[in-house]
């Protein structure tokens, strides 16, 4: 037993908690619990990349065929990505025009883009369209000034709908799809049923040796995730399995995804892709009539309506023998008086309490059921002789809001120690149509009883798990998560029983003394401490669940009449009606009891992000009003400000400037009562600084001794954060200054030739860092020129159209600034290659520019003919001493620079900067540099 808490007289108060998902797979019912049919909502989803700021200039020819393909197939979500603002207006115009009751919300980027028809801010991002109103939205930040937008609608269930479009890289894809999985969404979020859909830009396969997608797919799909998506399950084979892929929806990949938590659908989606049919627009550079590289993917899914379960499990300390102030006797009435009150503002399916006095037992099922809000019980003794209850009768009570039936009664081992007597108590009740054994027990405060105790626990409860029962277990084990004695009831991390912990999902506790996780296990050995101290709160009380619960989470809250506080937790039941067995608060009979007002959980995110509040405060005599403040705790910088989105709901926003810990505070007045309150912390990480540099443009040719000028910039989400530009101009040379509001514009000038990769980098003064670079040509008419007739050995995978060719190939090139050029272009010189074995040869028709280094290295830059064939770039690269080659062929249909699609490189791995080039060493012949 355990008292730390004060003795100040306050209604017990909680917090509400969220929940992460974690699907688990539902156990066969059992003759005691006939399955019962789940209520289902049939939802229908249409994802769509429109290409609008790259293919069609956000033209609305492409608006018209979403509007056309909507009203035929009449989706419930649409999700859109890279479309431009007015497309997003345009659509929805013609959505409240039809009259199909669709509401929007636009996802901006962060940058500006030109794509759009202009570069003002914000015009480009993705949108989310949902049938029927929208609650509530929210926007998470990705790079390059992505982001993901989200909006809360009430399917039947408040349901969560995102959608996203993945950076370019595989490598961010790859850390975005990561974070989606494990940190992006607090738990109040990840509670609701979810839909994440878009353009994730990585393909399930990428990368080979551990795909990023497995960490969103549902493990019967052969991920480690929590999600279905659409196009799982093959269309040539209804009856098979579920599995990482689907049908490509750009060009030869599949990037575009529709996925939905597990917990919460059907594993029995539906998805199929679908051209966009007719469309045309003016400005329009794809094949004839397509608006769109993507395809349009097409989902179903049925939403399984079923409310989580409630639990709530409390250590009451009413009949503590040690002389401190919660678990003294003055304080017994005031624990049961505030425990019913906490009851009736959660209402939740199974109560476990421990440590409770039989006269508190009854004082709590009295005033619950004089306020409307009926409750059945088991109050089981627990006879110990340092027991200060008035009846002489402590123990242990399990409630319920249904009835309870075939209660029994394990007593568990001891030690022939004058100590408590330990047991185990369960019985049937049901809860969503579905008969679950409810246990409660408390393990011996007597260390060397603990574990043959945990080992009987298990055993029972195993028992009734092989039976085909769900099952809920709640107490105070007085043991830690991560020690031996709860081994035999985890089923991970060493454990070797069958029950998952509600509160072994969040995530803030998994690198905690109490468990040492990865967030990407999405479960641990770990949780929030429920015995608070003042050096490390301890987790002692627990609800255990089997595997026929989903959506685990829990969140211990607060107490002022025993050491121990409550523990609340959510899990949804797999299977059942959904229907809840209470109705809302009524009116109270007798006594005015004071407000209950929770702050919700602790939360965590960015500087700038608006996070969402839980707060709660409900008062059966209504007249309510509460009031949202907030205080900047030690270490935030000075000029911190936050805001609330309306400081007088419960449920709201709140915004900050700056990085570091913040208390939120919700008070409650019901005008009668003395106003009370609740408090969360709030932990805000600090956001690095996007850097952006928007001229010049890549590859842009200067003459030395001219200047250039560089157009860069910065946002960041932390507006009260300072900055610090710095160029390294890759010359030697570098700047530091401070920036003028967000640019970091700079003027440099290059003495001599060379290819130079300026590097910006902003930092801010919590030490975030963003970066951007670019790359320039600068050529000096009097620096040289250069002649080879040489040959190397072309190697494997150099000839895009013939990978597996590797021969001889052979150059001869002299380009040269002749008296009197002005440059960029050469004046004379050729340039020929020639790849023995195949038909590949070069042959220039065009120079644009020569650079020759004062280190023996040069560069030329032009277009030419491939075999004949005009459209073609090139850029060919000479080292002198030790003589090397490279060659780099691309079709200038690709673009005016060298990118993804090559012809040939001999150097594929290579950066395309001079310095970094790694040209091939030569086989025969020679590479001169005259300067």
């Amino acid at each position: 037993m355990h008292a730390l808490s004060k003795p100040t007289r306050l209604i017990l108060t909680v917090l509400a908690m969220v929940a992460a998902m974690v699907a688990v797979p539902v156990t066969a019912q059992s003759q005691a619990s006939a399955e019962a049919a789940v209520a289902t909502r049939p939802l229908k989803f249409m994802n769509y990349n429109l290409c609008g700021a790259s293919c069609n200039a956000g033209e609305f020819g492409v608006v018209d065929v979403v509007f056309r393909k909507i009203q035929e197939q009449q989706p419930d979500v649409v999700t859109l990505q890279e479309s431009c603002r007015p497309q997003v207006e345009r659509l929805q115009e013609l959505l409240n025009n039809a009259g199909y009751g669709m509401r929007s919300h636009f996802s901006p980027r962060f940058f500006p883009e030109d794509g759009c028809g202009n570069s003002s801010l914000l015009n480009v991002g993705n949108a989310v369209f949902v049938r029927g109103d929208i609650r509530d939205t929210d926007d998470y930040s990705l790079a390059f000034g992505r982001t993901i937008g989200c909006v809360t609608v009430d399917f039947g269930l408040e349901t969560r709908v995102c959608t996203i479009h993945g950076s370019p890289t595989d490598s961010d894809a790859a850390e975005e799809v990561k974070r989606i999985a494990t940190t992006m969404f607090p738990a109040s979020i990840r509670r609701m049923p979810l839909i994440i859909a878009g353009d994730f830009n990585i393909s399930p396969t990428v990368p080979a040796e551990n795909p990023a997608m497995k960490l969103m797919y549902a493990p019967e799909a052969g991920g480690t995730g929590d999600y279905w998506e659409v196009d799982q399950i093959p269309d040539d084979c209804p009856d098979c399995p579920p599995r990482m892929g689907g049908a490509p929806t750009h060009h030869e990949d599949k990037i575009d995804y529709i996925f939905v938590s597990a917990a919460h659908f059907d594993r029995q989606v539906t998805g199929r892709v679908e051209s966009e049919g007719d469309c045309q627009v003016a400005n329009d550079p794809k094949p004839a009539n397509e608006c769109s590289d993507h395809e349009i993917l097409w989902g179903e899914a049925d939403l399984r309506l079923n409310e989580p379960v409630r639990a709530l499990q409390f250590n009451m300390c009413g009949f503590g023998g040690v002389p401190e102030h919660a678990c003294a006797t003055s304080m017994r009435d005031d624990a049961a008086s505030a425990t019913a009150s906490s009851l009736l503002d959660f209402r939740p399916d199974v109560v476990t309490l421990n440590e409770v006095c039989r006269e508190q037992y009854d004082e709590l099922l009295s005033i619950t059921s004089a306020n409307g809000y009926t409750l059945h019980g088991q109050f089981t003794a627990a006879p110990d002789p340092q027991s200060t209850c008035d009846s002489s009768e402590p123990g242990n009570a399990l409630i319920s809001s249904t009835p309870l039936s075939n209660v029994e009664t394990t007593p568990l081992p001891g030690d022939d120690s004058p100590s408590e007597q330990n047991n185990l108590t369960c019985a049937d009740t049901t809860m969503r149509g579905q008969v679950v054994k409810a246990c409660v027990t408390q393990l011996s405060d007597v260390t060397q009883a603990r574990p043959a105790q945990a080992e009987a626990v298990a055993q029972r409860v195993n028992a009734h798990i092989d039976a085909g029962f769900p099952v809920i277990v709640g107490g105070d084990f007085q043991s830690n998560p991560d020690g031996a004695v709860l081994t035999p009831l985890y089923s991970h991390h060493g454990g070797t029983g069958k029950l998952h912990e509600l509160d072994e999902t969040d995530i803030q506790y998994f690198d905690s003394d109490a468990g040492g996780c990865p967030p990407v296990d999405r479960r641990c050995r770990s949780g929030e401490g429920t015995v608070p101290n003042l050096v490390l709160p301890l987790k002692l009380d627990y609800l255990f669940v089997s595997d026929d619960f989903a959506a685990l989470d829990a969140d211990a809250t607060r107490s002022s009449v025993s050491s121990h506080v409550p523990l609340r937790g959510w899990a949804t039941l797999t299977s059942g009606d959904g229907v809840p067995v209470y109705s809302g608060p009524l009116p109270p009979t007798g006594q005015n009891l004071p407000p209950t007002v929770s702050a919700g959980p602790d939360l965590s995110g960015s500087e700038g992000q608006r996070l969402r509040l839980q707060g709660s405060a409900s008062d059966a005599e209504g007249g309510l009003t509460v009031t949202w403040t907030y205080e900047a705790g030690e270490g935030v910088d000075a000029g911190t400000t936050c805001s609330f989105g309306n400081a007088n709901t419960a449920s709201t926003t709140i915004t900050c400037t700056d990085d570091g810990t913040f208390l939120v505070t919700l008070t409650a007045n019901d005008g009668v009562n003395a106003p009370v309150s609740d408090t969360a912390r709030i932990r805000l990480r600090n956001e690095p600084p996007l850097a952006r540099i928007t001229g010049p443009a890549p590859w842009s040719v200067y003459r030395a001794g001219t200047p250039v000028e560089l157009a860069a910039s910065f946002a960041d989400a932390g507006s009260n954060d300072s900055h610090t530009c710095k160029v390294a101009w890759d010359d030697g040379t570098s700047d530091s200054y401070v920036p003028a509001q967000e640019s970091c514009d700079r003027t440099h000038t290059f003495a001599k030739a060379g290819m130079y990769t300026i590097k910006l980098t902003v930092t801010d003064d919590d030490g975030g860092v963003g970066a951007a670079e670019v790359m320039v040509v600068v050529y000096d008419t009097d620096a040289g020129f250069i002649t080879a007739g040489a040959s190397f050995a072309s190697p494997a995978g150099a000839l895009a159209a013939d990978p597996d060719s590797a021969g001889r190939g052979s150059f001869q090139f002299n380009p040269m600034y002749k008296p009197g050029d002005d440059g960029p272009v050469p004046g004379g010189g050729k340039v020929r290659f020639d790849l023995a074995g195949t038909d590949f040869n070069l042959d220039a028709t065009e120079l644009e520019w020569l650079v020759v280094t004062q280190d023996g290295k040069a560069a030329t830059k032009g277009k030419g003919t491939v075999s004949g064939r005009p459209g073609y770039g090139f850029v060919l690269y000479g080292y002198d001493d030790p003589d090397k080659l490279r060659l780099v062929v691309w079709p200038l249909s690709a673009g005016p620079i060298p990118g993804e699609t090559l012809t040939y490189d001999n150097r594929r791995t290579a950066g395309y900067d001079v310095d970094v080039a790694e040209p091939q060493g030569l086989a025969s012949g020679s590479v001169q540099i005259h300067s």
